[in-house]
């Protein structure tokens, strides 16, 4: 068919009005990309395959749609995986309001409930508080936040203070319908936690991680509206407070309402194979947060542990199992007492993986500060099923109370050792202190085999011990070659005693 001159005329017209639209109304034709289904063999590079294959896609959109549903959202994302445009322009359309007509035609775009969302411009003074992004300094802030932010807003509705210069900038955008606008303002994380104080927020969205204590002061301004809490964030760091407070959630404050979704730079429609193989090189600790944002072990930490490798269910330990016991003494500082299990059999896990015969699985924490010995003892015997008697003070072992092989203790308070052993009926050798052999035989334990299975398991409700083992770190953050004896003297309660569990066990 040939086309004539006025049909070409008309479509001309609409090609134009629709730059139009999209010029001065970005936000209401931005349209996430959204994956379905599995990876297949023709999805996903060959070098790939072996990991992905089967396995779920990720959505731009699904991430954006989590904020329909939930206020404390994590999005771990590779570069270039499309997570910081999708939270962005959420963040556009939660500040203007769910009836204003350029966030309502986003949202229903999207196919998310744009009545999930609070109505009205966002602005202290007359509703539930402002919209604040947070980039990870002023430079990031004024690169990439403020001016992306700008072209989703319609031409002539909006003013700037300070759009161009360090510290914060507020950008005040006109509702129709409102006389009074919106308020989005730009901070860093540079600035520290002070310039985070004042107005009560609708939503905070924190682009990559910073300082804990800025999150935390975030947090605090959105208590009066219950609004919403937001990180973006791909781990180039590694596993830091972020990962155990809101991805696995095995820090003492762990923040149990955040939820966690994963989007793959390699599921990104926009990004080329020549985009994608930039970012595939390096070492496997960068190709992981880099293409899949996923957070792993950094240099200067002392073992490479991974919560999805050496973290497992509790199940029920088999009978015929030995069992061991370490402790850590402290009184001021925690006093800490892990138990650990000896597989004789393997044991297949729900979730397909094993846990091979031989294997060391550390099964039960008892970890608290500022209390006596007494206490501590007590606590140990209720634990392993002993039965205390009122009437004679004493405690003796119930029915079904557990063997304990070999226990071993911190070698250094002697006089601890003895009163635990004669005072308080719990049988203690002195650990083996021998740090660097300790370490060492700590990483072998967590190297997987040709299986892909290591030696050394947690079960997943340590809640003490899996903040901190995975960040037990050398001195300075450095590596083992420049500090091959000196381990952080910090937060290594529980490190000690897995040393003190895995020398034994593997002496035994």
């Amino acid at each position: 068919m040939i086309a004539d001159a006025a049909w070409l005329a008309d479509v001309a017209d609409d090609l134009v009005e629709f730059e139009t639209l999209v010029e001065d109304h970005a936000l209401a034709v931005c349209r996430l990309w959204d994956r379905r289904g599995v990876h297949t063999a023709e999805t996903v590079p060959e070098r790939f395959r072996a990991e992905l294959v089967g396995k779920p896609r990720t959505s731009q959109r699904a991430l954006v749609a989590l904020l329909a549903h939930h206020r404390t959202v994590y999005g771990g994302g590779g570069n270039r995986s499309g997570k910081t445009y999708g939270i962005k322009s959420a963040f556009v359309a939660l500040a203007l309001g769910s009836d204003h007509p350029d966030a309502r035609a986003f949202w229903r775009s999207n196919d998310i409930d744009p009545d999930a969302f609070p109505a009205g411009p966002a602005n202290a003074d007359f509703n539930d508080g402002e919209v604040w992004i947070v980039a990870k300094s002023s430079a990031a802030s004024i690169e990439y936040h403020r001016s992306a932010v700008e072209v989703m807003l319609p031409a002539g509705s909006y003013r700037w203070n300070n759009r161009d210069g360090k510290g914060m900038a507020t950008l005040r955008v006109e509702c129709p319908g409102y006389n009074y606008p919106a308020i989005i303002r730009f901070k860093s994380d540079d600035q520290g936690r002070d310039r985070h104080q004042g107005q009560k927020c609708r939503g905070i969205w924190q682009d990559e991680e910073g300082q804990e204590l800025v999150w935390d002061e975030c947090n605090s301004r959105l208590v009066d509206s219950n609004g919403w809490h937001v990180m973006t964030n791909t781990p180039v760091a590694g596993i830091t407070w972020v990962e155990g407070r809101l991805v696995a959630k095995t820090a003492e404050h762990a923040e149990a309402d955040c939820v966690v979704y994963h989007i793959h730079s390699i599921d990104n429609p926009h990004l080329d194979a020549e985009g994608l193989a930039k970012l595939g090189k390096g070492n496997d600790a960068m190709r992981e947060a880099k293409l899949f944002g996923r957070a792993v072990s950094r240099d200067g930490l002392v073992w490479d542990f991974d919560p999805r490798i050496h973290v497992v269910p509790r199940f029920a330990i088999p009978e015929d199992w030995l069992r061991f016991r370490t402790i850590d003494f402290g009184t001021r500082n925690p006093f800490a007492c892990l138990w650990f299990t000896r597989s004789t059999s393997a044991i297949y896990l729900d979730d397909g993986r094993t846990i091979p015969d031989g294997s060391i699985v550390v099964y039960r924490e008892h970890y608290q500060a500022e209390r006596t010995l007494k206490h501590h003892a007590a606590r140990i015997h209720e634990l392993e099923g002993w039965e205390y008697d009122a009437e004679l003070e004493l405690w003796t072992p119930g029915p079904d109370a557990e063997r304990i092989e070999l226990s071993w203790a911190d070698p250094e308070d002697a006089q601890q050792l003895l009163a635990l052993v004669h005072d308080h009926d719990i049988d203690a050798a002195k650990a083996l202190k021998a740090v660097s052999a300790g370490c060492d035989l700590v990483a072998e334990y967590l190297e997987v085999d040709e299986t892909g299975a290591p030696r050394l398991f947690f079960f997943d409700d340590l809640r003490h011990t899996l903040r901190e083992v995975p960040a037990y770190a050398w001195v300075n953050g450095s590596s083992k070659t420049d500090q091959p004896n000196r381990p952080k003297k910090k937060d290594d309660h529980t490190c000690d005693c897995v040393r003190y569990g895995v020398m034994g066990i593997h002496r035994y």
